[in-house]
């Protein structure tokens, strides 16, 4: 027998004391330590949104602005042309001012970041210079005269300081060589053809008709694209009026039970959203430390997939019954659910009901003149990135993150929640936690929150996260190609 305080007999007292909670592996204290560093990460999270401008975090926010400006302006003058701002049209096209007044502050945007950077570095003199050229175009576009202007002198580069003077001084007559010389400026320094087109435009006012042809392309895509979005909310409507949706109505099905407690769920959850955000919190700061190394990027490419296999362990280990057929039955994603037609159509339905709120947020925040911030959520890989960099981030935006997201705050969050709570209590508590967690300004605050709540209550009606996933997938993908066929 051993004597009382051995460390032998510790051991076996401490074993004992571990394994007092049936069906909970995990102690209040251990699950204490963990809530505390959860907390920690996510108010680095919120510290890093609050304190800084989301376009900061873009590679190269000059760049990517002026992209995007084009391409948008590019697309209001072909509508215009095209004859689409009457009536109905209205609704797919923003009016060449208003897409001009957007891109104008886009830009004063960009300053204020590159404002904020060192000053004497060349990327950061290159980045200033040519925001501050494509916004005289765009101010002088815009009939702020005095303001494009205003805009020259903060041109450091010499040469095209002069160059965009001389198109934009007070002397209105050009010779030929001028122009010419300030146009070679301007291209050799990258800007982008629906601006270089305005400045033609602006100084051989004839040329305006053969200048001023329609993109045609580039409109088409982004005409299907917003085609393809109302049919789908217009599709939402439609299953919302017949009682086929009724997800706030009882039916005859048994009440939903949560396949676990309370305590052990948030116990996973803690823990699982713990290690996902200190890994990205860990790559980003490697990314800070060394400039981004090329030796980096699977760690963000595979990054969705890395992260979430904490919760995978915890979800097979704890919740699934230690088998995979455990976690596919707990979740509703196996075979049966896979192969229900009733399934089928709540995930169809899903995606038009999501859609339609989603929209009806857009429209009804843009009347009231309250926006987002153009950089939130903006991926630039799927802009600039190569063929290979651009499908595993298509990959990751349609397929893991969907996934993964949903298995956590549908799959764990909102069956955790359930335990305690009525369906609609859940769905509008896990939607907020949703929503807060993905660190967007209020526009992407309400849409996020709208989306998990729909995901949520369709998790309820058809108790599999099919659906979900699937509607999850199709709002990510139409970001997807929006991004691609219109900005690419």
């Amino acid at each position: 027998m051993e004597p009382i305080g051995s460390s032998t007999s510790i051991d076996r007292e401490v074993g004992r004391w571990l394994r007092r909670t049936p069906g909970n592996p995990f102690t209040k204290l251990h699950t204490a330590l963990y809530l505390m560093a959860w907390v920690l990460v996510m108010a680095q999270g919120w510290g890093a949104y609050i304190g800084s401008n989301p376009t900061a975090q873009l590679h190269d926010p000059a760049k990517t602005s002026a992209r995007i400006a084009n391409r948008d302006l590019q697309l209001a003058a072909s509508a215009e042309r095209a004859g689409q701002f009457d009536g109905f049209t209205n609704l797919i096209h923003d009016s060449p001012e208003d897409v001009l007044e957007t891109s104008i502050w886009n830009h004063y945007d960009v300053l204020s970041v590159v404002a904020e950077s060192d000053d004497n570095a060349e990327e950061v003199v290159h980045a200033s210079d040519h925001t501050n050229i494509r916004l005289t175009i765009l101010l002088s576009e815009a009939g702020r005269i005095d303001e494009a202007r205003g805009r020259i002198p903060e041109i450091r580069d010499p040469s095209l300081r002069a160059a965009v003077a001389t198109l934009y001084g007070e002397d209105p007559a050009l010779s030929d060589q001028q122009l010419w010389g300030a146009m070679v400026e301007l291209t050799t320094a990258g800007i982008e053809e629906w601006m270089l087109k305005r400045v033609v435009v602006r100084t051989l006012s004839d040329l305006r008709e053969d200048l001023g042809d329609p993109n045609t392309k580039q409109q088409f895509r982004h005409d299907a694209l917003v085609a393809a979005n109302l049919l789908l909310v217009a599709l939402g409507i439609l299953l919302l009026l017949p009682p086929v949706f009724r997800v706030f109505a009882g039916d005859s099905r048994p009440s939903f039970v949560s396949p676990w407690s309370a305590s052990l769920g948030w116990a996973v959850i803690i823990r699982a959203d713990f290690w996902n955000r200190l890994y990205f919190f860990t790559v980003r700061e490697f990314g800070v430390a060394f400039d981004n190394p090329s030796w980096l990027s699977p760690f963000y490419t595979w990054g969705t997939i890395i992260a979430s296999l904490p919760m995978l362990w915890l979800i097979y280990r704890h919740l699934g019954s230690g088998s995979r057929a455990g976690v596919a039955k707990t979740f509703g994603i196996d075979l049966a659910s896979l192969r229900s037609t009733g399934i089928a159509r709540l995930a169809t339905a899903a995606v038009a009901i999501d859609l339609m709120g989603v929209t009806a947020i857009g429209w009804s925040l843009y009347w009231l003149g309250v926006s987002g911030v153009w950089s939130e959520g903006l991926d630039e890989t799927l802009i600039f990135g190569t063929a290979l960099e651009a499908t595993m981030s298509s990959l990751d935006y349609v397929v893991w993150t969907p996934l993964f997201e949903e298995m956590l705050f549908r799959g764990l969050v909102f069956f955790t929640l359930r335990s305690r709570m009525g369906g609609v209590q859940a769905a509008a508590f896990s939607s907020l936690l949703f929503g807060v967690v993905h660190f967007y300004s209020f526009p992407g605050f309400l849409m996020t929150f709208w989306s998990g709540f729909v995901w949520a209550m369709v998790f309820e009606r058809g108790r599999s996260l099919v659906p979900s996933i699937f509607a999850h997938s199709v709002y990510n993908l139409m970001f997807v190609l929006g991004t691609l066929l219109v900005y690419r």
